[in-house]
């Protein structure tokens, strides 16, 4: 308790604080003042040889049986504020921390102590002294009360090491169970609010979490569709290139069969009119009409050797289709795996993937038929070219080359072997 000198009325009064601390004081009894009021004070501190003079402003003003008002100090007077803070570090701290060594669960002293180290940026020792009073003192609301208040705001602003809001609640519930004040209600009420708030944050971050899964999710989607797009009109452009190719091969294999019937033709044409001249020469010794003949029998080789050279250049043709036809069977390979791929990777989709999956299962049974039909198309075709022999084989019949009598000479190979590669 100290005196306190102020002016009231253009005279001289004076009071008794109880409660002072490094930024303020509580001056006990009727003073009329208003909230807002400039009051200038002069403290006798017993650390002090005279009064301070120092300037304060009116925070609260109470009234009733304990009437008192409640002084905030201005940091105009620099020297008065520091003469304040030594007497409370001095007087007021020091006893009141010896005191407490002697009876930690003294609420009181810790109350104003605490209220000391809050000022002196001393959070950490403040809050470690009101815990340390709830284990000596734990039926004491004044403790919860101070310890609550410490908590709130820290709890309020959050961040790294700040305490957690359920530890705020227990503790306040513990102090409500040892005694319902209007402190500890008021601070259950604001964290009640913290916990409403909380709750809304966590909730709309939830939320907003599940919308951007749900547009993650859809954008995938998305670009998985447009693949599989991409890749329907791929294979789609593929199955076209490959019926104008098996058109292709068809009208080759059609104009090779032609040739084929044309050079058998002309073989037994030409067999034929050998036994003639033959029999002619036999029967008339002409020998001038012999050689003319032969001569046109020469001319007729020398034309089926331009036949044959045109086959054997059909047969390079063919085999160059044949290995352009492999080339493209493994890139329709690779374009199933790559399907196979993306329909394993749409199994782990939701439901509305199914669809899709089908389509792909119906595009790979689609390329499998097309290899299916590019091994058939390729085993059809089989030419063999020696020196002095043609061989054209497909799934019908065989033809062999001239100078081989009909029924005489080797037996063609069957398809698929005798040297003849398959696609």
């Amino acid at each position: 308790m100290l005196r306190v000198d102020y002016p009231l009325s253009g005279r001289s009064a004076f009071g008794y604080t109880s409660d002072l601390s490094r930024t303020g004081l509580y001056l006990r009894g009727a003073v009329k003042v208003a909230v807002g009021d400039a009051l200038p004070l002069a403290l006798h501190l017993r650390t002090e040889a005279e009064p301070v003079a120092i300037d304060a402003v009116v925070r609260n003003v109470r009234g009733g049986a304990s009437p008192g008002v409640g002084l905030e100090f201005t940091p105009r007077r620099k020297d008065a504020l520091a003469a304040v803070h030594r007497f409370v570090a001095e007087e007021l701290a020091g006893k009141l921390e010896a005191a407490i060594e002697r009876a930690p669960g003294n609420a009181g002293a810790v109350a104003q102590v605490a209220g000391y180290y809050l000022e002196t940026d001393r959070a950490g020792e403040a809050e470690a002294l009101y815990r340390r009073a709830l284990g000596a003192n734990s039926a004491a609301p004044a403790l919860y009360e101070g310890l609550g208040a410490l908590l709130l705001p820290r709890v309020r602003a959050g961040g790294k090491g700040a305490p957690a809001l359920a530890e705020l609640e227990a503790l306040l519930d513990e102090g409500l169970a040892t005694g319902e004040t209007p402190a500890l209600r008021g601070l259950r009420h604001e964290a009640q609010a913290l916990r409403k708030e909380a709750e809304r944050r966590e909730r709309e971050l939830a939320r907003e979490e599940a919308e951007r899964l749900e547009r993650v999710e859809k954008e995938r989607l998305e670009r998985l569709r447009a693949a599989l797009e991409r890749d329907a009109k791929a294979i789609a452009a593929e199955r076209e290139e490959v019926a104008r190719e098996r058109a292709e091969l068809a009208a080759g294999q059609e104009a090779l069969a032609a040739a084929r019937r044309s050079l058998a033709e002309e073989r037994t044409a030409l067999g034929a009119e050998r036994e003639r001249l033959a029999a002619e020469a036999a029967a008339h010794g002409d020998a001038g009409r012999v050689e003319a003949e032969r001569a046109r029998v020469a001319d007729e080789a020398n034309w089926l050797a331009e036949e044959r050279a045109k086959l054997v250049e059909q047969r390079r043709s063919f085999e160059a289709e044949r290995t352009r036809l492999a080339e493209e069977r493994k890139t329709l390979e690779a374009g199933r795996a790559n399907v196979t791929e993306e329909w394993k990777a749409l199994e782990a989709d939701r439901a509305g993937v199914a669809d899709r999956r089908k389509e792909l299962d119906e595009q790979r049974a689609e390329l499998d038929r097309r290899e299916r039909e590019l091994d058939e198309a390729a085993r059809r075709i089989v030419v063999e070219v020696d020196d002095d022999d043609i061989t054209i084989v497909t799934d019908e019949d065989f033809v062999t080359d001239e100078g081989v009598e009909p029924g005489e000479g080797p037996t063609p190979s069957p398809k698929g072997s005798g040297g003849a590669s398959s696609a």
